[in-house]
């Protein structure tokens, strides 16, 4: 009898179905994991919603690109891996020899290779992510944790792309997942971090992570001034990171950067929004707005590393546990910004 498996299939803006389907055996170059854990938050719940993933094909597919797994068959020609191995294998890997990718920007790669399915048992690992971006699991890191490196590998990308050092005030708009990692972040490259957001239980991580300081904008009417009174001399920040990914906090970020200030824009709002900013911030103001989109190979590395280290407590992110029967559910809890920062989903 063939090997089946139950996974989680997106068909459509929040269609989520549980299938029973026919487990595949890898190809040349592919590895296939028994999947150990999956995590699902804003990200998965913003696909979710759209009824796709916004750069990895159209619905009906495979759901789930936060996960880590053991390999437990391998396909023809792959050296240096067996059953048995823990892994994570990245949600998506650039081709690395494209015109973007040879100058340095493999996140417009239009050849990138997407891995989706890890809401189900197993899943098969294309071979250019077997190749580039398959990573094995540091000694004691629980393959939960683990996954988080997806997340984490993100925003290490941005970081990479932002100006912050030493003595830098920082404003972090939003204390989701991407947020509160990025106030890490900030935080211990030494900027002096305000954390932003309406939910006193995700500010008060935000703090434990390493804000200076910290705005409710629930109980102001004035935020941009609120935060600005947070900065030296009232100026406004050196760097504004948006990661509430509303074209409202785009513009609310716009307006609390200094002078020659940077916004980096990195939540990413739905539909057709469009952006407005007055021209004297861009021209007059000097400042710079700038993005970063997915992350390379080698942010899943650092990212690893450094979750094998200690750099978060995983408990703050990891708020529940549900069966994949409650995946919808659980989804759309956190789409409407009551549910947890992570769940785990067990099929």
């Amino acid at each position: 009898m063939p090997l089946t498996q139950r996974a989680a299939t997106l068909r459509g803006p929040e269609a989520l179905t549980l299938d029973t389907c026919p487990v595949a055996d890898p190809g040349p170059g592919e590895v296939r994991l028994r999947v150990t854990a999956a995590l699902v938050g804003g990200t998965a719940a913003e696909i979710w919603r759209r009824g796709r993933h916004p750069r990895g094909g159209r619905a009906p597919s495979p759901f789930g690109h936060e996960g880590a797994g053991v390999i437990d068959a391998i396909g023809p020609g792959v050296t240096g891996w067996k059953p048995g191995d823990a892994v994570l294998a990245a949600g998506g890997v650039p081709c690395g020899t494209c015109e973007f990718c040879r100058r340095g920007s493999a996140g417009q790669c239009d050849a990138t290779v997407w891995l989706l399915g890890y809401a189900g048992e197993r899943l098969v690992v294309p071979a250019p992510i077997v190749q580039r971006s398959l990573h094995r699991l540091p000694d004691g890191l629980a393959p939960e944790r683990a996954a988080l490196a997806w997340e984490l590998a993100c925003v290490l990308k941005g970081f990479d792309r932002s100006p912050v050092g030493a003595g830098r005030t920082a404003v972090v708009i939003g204390a989701g997942a991407a947020g509160l990692l990025w106030v890490r972040t900030l935080s211990k490259a030494g900027a002096r971090v305000v954390a932003v957001d309406r939910r006193r239980g995700r500010l008060e991580k935000a703090k434990s992570l390493g804000a200076f300081e910290t705005v409710d904008v629930s109980t102001s009417d004035d935020v941009g001034h609120l935060v600005r009174t947070k900065t030296e001399g009232g100026i406004g920040a050196d760097l504004v990171v948006e990661c509430a990914g509303t074209i409202e906090a785009w513009e609310r970020a716009a307006g609390i950067v200094r002078r020659g200030g940077t916004v980096h824009l990195y939540g990413a709002p739905r539909g057709r929004a469009r952006l407005q900013v007055p021209p004297e911030r861009v021209h007059g103001d000097e400042v710079t707005f700038l993005s970063s989109f997915h992350h390379g190979p080698e942010h899943v590395v650092q990212a690893l590393h450094l979750l094998a280290g200690g750099f978060v407590d995983a408990s703050l992110f990891l708020e529940e546990s549900a069966p994949v029967t409650r995946l919808s559910s659980v989804l759309g809890r956190i789409a409407s910004g009551e549910g947890p920062i992570k769940a785990s989903i067990k099929v």
